[in-house]
């Protein structure tokens, strides 16, 4: 049997004693009596013992064997290993066996009230002394010599009193229930025994016959034992990093019990203290020198499996969580970004461009918790916001231009010069092929952030399309189920990212800058992203899902302020023609440039174009920030889902025209199937509701600016507005009780003030002025006065509650002050401009303005006007 040597901690880390548990290890070994301090203990009348310690000794070995004599031999040996046994409770002569799949830890005991039994078959053979005393005495002739070998000689400085034989009850059970809570927290099992003055023995390994001598006399040492043992030799923890983990947990949760007890024990809240201390300062030791012990090979692999099966255990309770702990002991040693790097690179190895039903996304839910955990300490998110690979390179870096070539690994090169065709071919469809390192593929590919959103539902993966197969044959209730099932896979990560978002944001100024900088060169590179999905190119801009993440995630950051009218104060307009503050998110002029309403110069002309830029909060950024995403993201989808369904309805004429069946018809099945999983993420409910939610809220914002600062503001704000109201109401994949219970009287207020004469030149698009008109007739106008000669059914679903004021229960139209007055002169006018949007178009437009004004003319309200 080999004696395990401990390495010596570091210099630089001072030892962190047992504060007690040793003291009272070494006086169950040679005095006996409560490790107390003697001021916390009343005062006891010193009975006579003898003061020497060999003495004392000799006496405990005799009573071992059965002798009342002092001068009987002293014989010794080392304990022989015995089978663990899980017993919760001290049994009746104070045996402790505390169960341990890894450490077996037998303990010196002095407990001089305890009695040996002779019938304990266990412990005493049949002539009254064990095996293992047998061979102490033959090994063993001087208890000095034998624990100057071992340990430390132990000496105390306490009362007389303290060296008595018979402890009063209540040190006693102070003391075992002491060091039990620490055997607890340090995974061992303890026997007690007199056989030795040694002070702890470990035994590992199945195989060995004897035990392996430890002698410890503090916490640093057993630690450092036990990192030391090879994995061949523990059953489980095999890794240092699990064993501290855990260590670590037990000593948190054993401190918060004491500290709910009445009794203030001050020993033993510092041994925990000092086991917690202990086991993030060899964390730390092992994450940096990952050779240092036996069992710390590979120790930031094994602390990300920590953090992959174990996060709400390691990161609970974030003040005083292991983790907590192990990143302010790297902060001390300034070594953070050392180890929190290759953490986060192997935490975002479960993440990229793909679907959330792949295998591999699988794992993305562990990853998203456990990248949360590690970004809710400030100082990994400030850490993590200063990497590399969080935000793209600058525009005016060198870098930016670089091209990225697509990996052609495995082929030879008669094939890759057939993938360089195709991928040339395919450039402008699906399949990026070159990009630049500043670009939307870039930012799906290269960045922690765009790694994270790039994992969705692909509305063209087969793997979400084949979801629907043979959506014609199926019944309604069997697809339902099927998209809601989707939709809470997507809203679960999305949920996630959210709160992954919302930690680098809380993390102080330098995090939150890192991340409103992602957010904006997510959309200044996606600038060209707004089109139609069928001509996107692939090689400049982001996948149609993961500009749809952005849009959700900054909806869900939006949503505290969107419901607080307090906060919504604070929304400061000129966030738009602030250059320096957008970054060209809103630019006016050069390839990003975006269309003002009626505004051709960078500032409205009431403001000073020279002024000093402004530090925006942070509710300004989102706002905005939110309105542009939610332009590139949610539109262009919601676009493509209603070209689909009017190509299904073509389609579907064409089957029947020919007298075939539309249900088994294999192309008809392949664009249904097409058009259902973009009703996954286009018609969800909860999304177009936020998103109507939202768009009130700007609606209110520019009710409240002048003229010319109304026409400053970007042209698709008011023809998003359009948008989501008319997809909400017309489009038959959209709940018919979406709207119910959203307002939309700022919206309304809109609506009216730019159709006035007095802002007729607000806006300079007739086609956008046409549909403010559509907003009145889908949105406003009761149902039983919508009149559509090809839709009968057009908009009768919109609830009651949406186009009446809830303070009068009338329409809006009848009730609203500015409407009385100015909407029939309005309408009258809009029917005139309506014949410079096209011959087809305003058809429609002219019979929707017609079914308004005799819905006015039948309302005395309107008659002066």
């Amino acid at each position: 049997m080999l004696k395990l040597v401990f390495p010596v901690a570091p210099k630089s880390t001072p030892p962190h004693t047992m504060s007690g548990f040793g003291d009272s290890l070494r006086a169950w070994a040679n005095i006996g009596g409560d490790p107390d301090p003697p001021q916390e203990e009343p005062s006891i009348p010193t009975p006579q013992t003898p003061s020497d310690p060999d003495e004392i000794r000799r006496k405990r070995l005799a009573r071992m064997a059965g002798s009342n004599s002092s001068n009987s031999p002293r014989q010794s040996s080392a304990p022989t290993q015995m089978e663990t046994t899980p017993v919760s409770n001290p049994g009746p002569r104070g045996r402790l066996d505390f169960t341990s799949p890894d450490l077996d830890m037998e303990v010196a005991d002095d407990n001089d009230n305890d009695n040996v039994n002779d019938n304990d078959e266990d412990l005493v053979n049949e002539g009254g002394q064990t095996q293992t005393q047998k061979q102490l005495m033959s090994q063993t002739l001087d208890p000095a010599a034998l624990r100057a070998s071992t340990a430390p000689p132990f000496t105390s400085d306490r009362p007389p009193a303290l060296l008595s034989d018979h402890p009063s009850p209540r040190k006693t059970k102070r003391l075992r229930k002491r060091d039990a809570t620490m055997i607890k927290v340090l995974s061992i099992t303890t026997v007690q025994s007199d056989q030795t003055d040694l002070l702890t023995y470990i035994k590992f390994g199945e195989g060995e016959s004897q035990p392996a001598i430890i002698p410890v006399d503090s916490l640093d040492s057993l630690i450092a034992g036990r990192l030391n043992l090879q994995s061949s030799a523990l059953k489980r923890d095999k890794s240092a990093i699990a064993y501290l983990t855990n260590l670590h947990e037990r000593a948190r949760m054993e401190l918060s019990k004491v500290s709910e007890e009445k009794e203030d024990d001050l020993t033993t809240k510092t041994m925990l203290m000092d086991a917690k201390k202990c086991a993030a300062t060899y964390a730390v030791s092992c994450l940096l020198y990952e050779e240092l012990f036996a069992s710390s090979h590979h120790s930031k692999d094994e602390l990300v499996k920590c953090l992959l099966s174990n996060t709400a255990q390691i990161c609970n309770h974030a003040e005083g969580s292991f983790l907590s702990d192990v990143v302010k002991e790297l902060i001390n040693q300034e070594e953070l970004e050392n180890v929190v790097g290759p953490v986060v690179d192997k935490l975002m190895e479960n993440f990229g461009g793909g679907s959330l039903l792949e295998e591999k996304a699988a794992k993305s839910s562990n990853s998203s918790r456990a990248l949360q955990s590690l970004l809710n300490i400030k100082a990994v998110a400030v850490a993590t916001s200063s990497f590399p690979n969080f935000n793209l390179p600058s525009s005016s870096s060198p870098v930016a231009k670089e091209v990225v070539q697509p990996s052609m690994d495995g082929f030879d090169t008669q094939q890759q010069q057939f993938m360089a065709m195709m991928l040339r071919m395919q450039n402008n469809r699906s399949v990026p092929g070159a990009y630049l390192r500043r670009s939307g593929p870039a930012l799906e590919t290269s960045t922690i952030l765009g790694r994270l959103l790039s994992l969705g539902l692909p509305t063209r993966d087969p793997k979400v399309t084949s979801q629907f197969a043979n959506a014609a044959r199926r019944t309604m209730q069997d697809v339902n189920n099927v998209k809601e099932g989707l939709r809470k896979t997507n809203m679960v990560h999305l949920e996630l990212s959210t709160q992954i978002v919302k930690a680098l944001l809380k993390g102080g100024k330098e995090s939150r800058n890192g991340a409103l900088a992602w957010f904006k060169d997510s959309l200044i590179v996606n600038c060209r992203a707004g089109g139609d999905v069928n001509y996107r190119d692939a090689s400049k801009n982001s996948s149609t899902h993961t500009m749809l993440n952005i849009a959700t995630v900054l909806l869900k950051l939006s949503g505290p302020f969107v419901g607080s009218e307090e906060k919504r104060k604070l929304i400061d307009p000129s966030f738009v023609w602030s250059e320096e503050a957008h970054g060209g998110v809103y630019a006016s002029s050069g390839d990003e440039k975006v269309d003002r309403l009626n505004c051709d110069t960078p500032t409205p002309k009431n403001v000073d174009p020279n002024q000093p830029a402004k530090d925006f909060n942070f509710i300004t950024n989102c706002f905005f920030l939110t309105a542009r995403a939610l332009n590139l993201g949610l539109f262009p989808l919601t676009s493509t889902y209603h070209s689909l369904g009017r190509q299904l309805g073509h389609m579907n004429w064409q089957i029947r025209s020919r007298g075939g069946d539309a249900a088994s018809d294999p192309n008809f099945n392949r664009a249904l199937s097409m058009h259902m999983a973009h009703e996954v993420v286009a018609a969800d409910p909860e999304l177009i509701r936020e998103a109507v939610k939202f768009y009130d809220v700007l609606a209110e914002m520019m009710c409240s600016l002048d003229t010319d600062t109304v026409q400053a503001m970007p042209e698709f704000f008011v023809d998003d507005v359009c948008s989501i109201l008319n997809f909400a109401a017309t489009e038959r994949g959209v709940p018919s009780d979406v709207l119910k219970g959203v307002s939309v009287a700022n919206i309304f207020n809109l609506v009216i003030r730019l159709l006035s004469p007095a802002h007729a030149k607000t806006i300079k698009n007739y086609n956008l002025r046409a549909r403010l008109g559509d907003i009145l007739f889908h949105i406003f106008l009761p149902s039983e006065c919508k009149r559509e000669e090809d839709e009968p059914q057009y908009g009768e679903d919109v609830p009651a509650s949406v186009c009446c004021d809830p303070k009068t229960g009338q329409p809006f139209l009848l009730s609203s002050k500015e409407a009385q007055d100015t909407l029939a002169p309005s309408l009258l006018l809009l029917y005139g401009e309506v014949e410079h949007t096209g011959p087809y178009e305003k058809q429609g437009f002219r019979s929707r303005i017609c079914s308004l004004l005799k819905y006015l003319w039948n309302s005395p309200q309107h008659h002066n006007a």
